[in-house]
């Protein structure tokens, strides 16, 4: 059985080679930082929490095993040490909960892909809005971080069935929403 890259360099990285980590690390660290920002509104927090995970996955590398999907173990591994970092500090300033702020689009995106673009990602992101975080989060690994949703359930600690029916529940509403909106627009 052929290992995949990602396997070859986690099994690199344990064996102390720092070219494995650090090509980890570069695919890795915009992938999560994406992600960190669309689960938190805080880009520094998002930064900082994968500074941390890969700091500490450094230190304790003769400690780790050998993992079969590296991708959904360091997501994994982020979404818990990001939620405890924004737990942390919610408990230290008695914040309010944090919004998911999901689907935000880029800027970057809305001028690279021009004006018919912008309107398509407009239309998904108000009907994004009107889908409850954990579908939005759901639809996010699935579609945007390529996650199988296997690695999704492992993720975000719930059974697979059940990211299949939040996947389910999450587009029936987005038909719903997007035939309701093209009806209305018609009017």
């Amino acid at each position: 059985m052929l290992k995949d890259q990602d396997q070859k360099n986690w099994i690199g990285f344990l064996e102390g080679d720092k070219r494995a980590f650090s090509e980890l690390y570069l695919k890795y660290h915009p992938l999560l930082l994406r992600y960190g920002c669309r689960l938190v509104q805080d880009p520094v927090e998002a930064e900082d929490a994968v500074q941390e995970l890969f700091c500490y996955l450094y230190e304790k590398r003769l400690d780790l095993s050998i993992v079969i999907k590296v991708k959904s173990y360091l997501y994994l591994s982020y979404r818990r040490r990001l939620l405890q970092k924004i737990s942390n500090k919610r408990q230290l300033t008695k914040l309010e909960e944090p919004q998911l702020n999901l689907m935000q689009l880029s800027q970057e995106d809305v001028l690279i892909n021009g004006e018919h673009q912008q309107e398509l990602n407009q239309h998904l992101k108000e009907l994004l809005a009107d889908v409850t975080p954990n579908q939005r989060e759901v639809i996010y690994l699935r579609y945007y971080a390529d996650m199988e949703n296997k690695e999704i359930a492992r993720v975000l600690g719930i059974r697979h069935q059940s990211i299949l029916n939040i996947l389910y529940r999450g587009f029936k509403k987005l038909r719903a929403l997007a035939s309701k909106k093209s009806t209305s627009e018609r009017l």
